[in-house]
C-alpha cells in the first residue's frame, strides 16, 4: 500500500530543482507515493503541445493513466524509467525511497522531444478533428529538443541530483506516523494470518481507531490493505525468483488456496499471476 503522505522539500532541494529547470527547460513534478501531484518546479505549466493534445484530442486522464502505469513499473523495478508518451514527447520518472526502503514518491521530468515532428497518428487525429496541422507542429517544436548523446548526460545529472537530495535528507514525509507504523507491521507480517486486532495490539491502539485511520487517510479498509500487501509480496516472489511457481508465491503471500489467489489477483490487478510473471521475465530479457 502506498501511503498518501505529503512530502516536504527544504530550501536547498528546491533550489537545485529550480536550477535544473532553468538550465534545461524541463519541467519537474513531484508525486506522492499514491500518485497525487504535490508540486511543480518553478510552477512551470504543461507544454503548450501537451495542453492542445489533452484539451482537443485525448484528455488529461489518458496522460495520468500512462503516468500511473510507469509509476508502478518504476517502483516494481526500483529504477528510473524514460519513456515516450502517446503524444510523442518524452518523460522520465524516478522513484524515491526512504532509508527503510519504503516508497516516498516519484519525481518526474519531461515534456521534451527527440524528434523533429509529432507522431503521424497524432497529426491524423488532429486533422480529423478539423485542426490545422501547422498549429500542432508549431506547439510541438516549442518543446526543448535533446539528441540522444546530450540526453544521456541530462538524465545522469538528474539522477545524481535526486540521489544527493535523498541522501542528505532534503526531502521527507509529513504526517501519518500512525499509518506508517500500521503499514510497516502489515508489510512485515503479510504472509501470516494477521487480524485487525493483532495490528491494533502491535501499535498500541484500538481496532476501531485503526479502522478509522484506514477510512480517513486511505479511503479503504484493513482487509483491502492486507490484500494489497499480500499481492505485492507475491509479486516480489514472481519477479525476483525466476524458478518460483504461482503456487509458491500464493503460499508465501499468506494464501492456502492457489485457485482463490489467482481469482483474487486477476480481480485486483486485471491480469493473472502467470501473466504478471511472464511480463516481468520479458522486461528482464530486454
Amino acid at each position: 500500500m502506498r501511503l498518501p503522505l505529503d512530502l516536504v522539500f527544504d530550501g536547498e532541494a528546491q533550489r537545485l530543482f529550480d536550477s535544473f529547470t532553468v538550465c534545461f527547460g524541463i519541467r519537474i513534478v513531484l508525486f506522492s507515493a499514491d500518485g497525487r501531484m504535490l508540486r511543480t518546479g518553478l510552477d512551470r505549466p504543461c507544454a503548450a503541445y501537451c495542453r492542445l493534445v489533452q484539451d482537443h484530442l485525448y484528455g488529461v486522464d489518458r496522460c495520468r493513466s500512462m503516468d500511473a502505469t510507469h509509476e508502478r513499473l518504476a517502483s516494481e523495478q526500483r529504477r528510473m524509467l524514460c519513456y515516450q508518451c502517446h503524444a510523442g514527447l518524452n518523460e522520465v520518472i524516478k522513484p524515491i525511497y526512504r532509508d527503510d526502503e519504503a516508497l516516498l514518491g516519484f519525481i518526474m521530468i519531461g515534456q521534451f522531444r527527440t524528434d523533429d515532428a509529432p507522431p503521424d497518428h497524432v497529426v491524423r487525429d488532429w486533422r480529423a478533428k478539423g485542426g490545422d496541422a501547422s498549429d500542432l507542429r508549431d506547439a510541438y517544436l516549442q518543446a526543448p529538443l535533446y539528441p540522444p548523446e546530450r540526453l544521456d548526460g541530462i538524465l545522469d545529472l538528474f539522477s545524481a541530483i535526486v540521489e544527493y537530495i535523498v541522501s542528505r535528507r532534503m526531502i521527507y514525509p509529513c504526517g501519518g506516523v500512525l499509518l506508517q507504523r500500521v503499514m510497516a507491521y502489515i508489510d512485515a507480517h503479510a504472509g501470516e494470518p494477521i487480524r485487525l486486532e493483532d495490528v491494533a495490539r502491535a501499535v498500541g491502539r484500538s481496532s476501531s481507531s485503526i479502522s478509522h485511520v484506514f477510512r480517513e487517510r486511505l479511503g479503504t479498509t484493513y482487509r483491502a490493505a492486507l490484500i494489497e500487501a499480500r499481492l505485492r509480496r507475491a509479486e516480489a516472489v514472481l519477479r525476483e525468483e525466476p524458478g518460483a511457481t504461482v503456487k509458491e508465491a500464493c503460499y508465501r503471500a499468506g494464501y492456502d488456496d492457489p485457485a482463490y489467489f489467482s481469482r483474487l489477483y486477476r480481480k485486483v490487478r486485471g491480469e493473472s499471476p502467470s501473466e504478471y510473471r511472464r511480463r516481468c521475465r520479458m522486461q528482464g530479457s530486454e
